[in-house]
């Protein structure tokens, strides 16, 4: 069974590897790497979206599909903001700065 990708390195946007063992998000290495230092995603693969648009897919990968109109589709990861209390204000991580120009 092939192991999961790590979550470190799908939010540093950097090359892809895998964890050690099933069950694991953070391979060891990057467990380590933040542990002496906060990840620094590059803010020009984020985006503040105050109201929720177009129809995000609700599959447990990463990275999960937006369609932010029709025909157009982005990969991102959603976070929402616990201070908004109608639940609308997120933070958007986009797989690739390029995406985020969209």
């Amino acid at each position: 069974r092939k192991l999961p990708t790590c979550h470190g390195a799908m939010l540093l946007g950097g090359a892809p590897h895998q964890v050690e063992a099933q069950g694991q998000r953070v391979c060891p290495a990057c467990n380590t790497a933040c542990r002496k230092a906060p990840f620094v995603v590059p803010a020009d693969r984020v985006r503040m979206l105050s109201e929720l648009l177009g129809v995000w897919s609700k599959a447990r990968e990463f990275y999960t599909r937006w369609e932010v109109a029709t025909g157009l589709t982005v990969y991102v990861r959603r976070y929402p903001v616990a201070a908004d209390a109608e639940g609308n204000l997120s933070l958007v991580l986009f797989r690739c700065a390029q995406d985020a120009l969209l």
